[in-house]
């Protein structure tokens, strides 16, 4: 009997979780959330709300036009430091100018065009060619030459100490096609050196040692640019070659570099203005500007190698020279059309 109750409760237990929708599937989820049901968590008490969390947040007022201008005229003093101090440190020197600048005027006289000239066209190798090229590649080696510079500087001894040793080997299958190479590289490089030796000498230039060194080869330079025989030229033969121009500028860019003592810092800043005009006049073949100006460029050169000389001779006597205060004003440089 109690076995058959037994049977009879099962049976009608089934049949209710048959007719309930989710019968079976809802009891076997309750049955196992029974079964693996964890404690629920005692609930934790909110955080206190205090009085400076819900006050009202103060609000900058917006700053006056003349806040602003005053910012503004501070953040300007600062980036015009920050630029002086930027320009001071990479400001180059007279030394560093004038060094490229000698270098570059010795070069362009090294007659390279000449060189490649006769070789390609004419075949024929002078005694004197490979020294000449070699020792333009050993003055080019003795240069610090700035960062702009530096690779091109390096490149073009190289092509030079092959070249020259080419010429020296008398091997014409060689020399040909390198002496076209090293023609161009050259060129590549002289301009390039002129572009930043025109802004080094807008910038202001940093003193240094050798004041004596920069006078006597300017002078030195100056003196063989030849003035008297182009103003003979131009005033008896009416005639303007086309290199006339050329070491007219360069020793015009040469004066710029040199640090004057005060004794003729202003007659340097005259000639350069002259020998500037003289080059352009020589570069537009302009025959009537180019003749007086040449006439007064070779006085000037005279007067001007005269007290050169004689402020190196003081120097020489009493050896204080360097320590003379450079003047404060340098010759400008003035553009040109060759």
């Amino acid at each position: 009997m109690k076995h058959t109750t037994l049977v009879v409760a099962a049976l009608l237990l089934l049949a209710a979780l048959a007719l309930a929708p989710d019968g079976p599937a809802l009891f076997a989820a309750q049955s196992a959330q029974h079964a693996h049901a964890t404690p629920t968590p005692a609930a934790q008490p909110e955080p206190a709300v205090t009085a400076a969390a819900t006050a009202p947040r103060a609000i900058d007022p917006e700053p006056s036009l003349a806040d602003l201008m005053a910012r503004i005229e501070s953040l300007e003093a600062t980036v015009a430091e920050l630029y002086a101090v930027h320009e001071s440190a990479h400001a180059a020197t007279y030394d560093e100018v004038n060094a490229v600048n000698v270098a570059i005027y010795l070069l362009d006289s090294a007659g390279l065009h000449e060189l490649e000239t006769r070789l390609v066209n004419e075949s024929k190798i002078l005694a004197g060619d490979g020294g000449q090229v070699g020792r333009t590649g050993r003055l080019l080696a003795t240069v610090a030459w700035p960062a702009e510079l530096a690779g091109e500087a390096i490149s073009l001894q190289e092509k030079l100490a092959a070249l020259a040793a080419a010429l020296a080997d008398d091997d014409l299958a060689t020399v040909k096609p390198l002496s076209t190479d090293t023609h161009v590289a050259y060129h590549l490089f002289s301009h390039n050196a002129q572009m930043w030796l025109a802004q080094a000498v807008e910038g202001a230039m940093a003193d240094g040692p050798g004041q004596t060194n920069r006078v006597n080869t300017a002078l030195y330079l100056l003196d063989g640019v030849d003035l008297h025989g182009l103003h003979a030229r131009l005033s008896e033969k009416k005639e303007i070659l086309p290199g006339d121009s050329g070491p007219v500028l360069q020793v015009a860019r040469l004066l710029s570099t040199v640090d004057w003592p005060q004794d003729l810092a202003d007659k340097a800043a005259t000639l350069h203005e002259t020998l500037s005009a003289l080059a352009d006049a020589l570069a537009d073949d302009d025959l009537k500007t180019a003749t007086p100006l040449a006439e007064k460029a070779h006085d000037a050169q005279h007067e001007f190698s005269h007290l050169g000389q004689d402020w190196l001779a003081e120097g020489a006597m009493d050896g204080h020279h360097d320590g003379v205060e450079p003047h404060d004003e340098k010759p400008t440089e003035h553009s040109h059309g060759g």
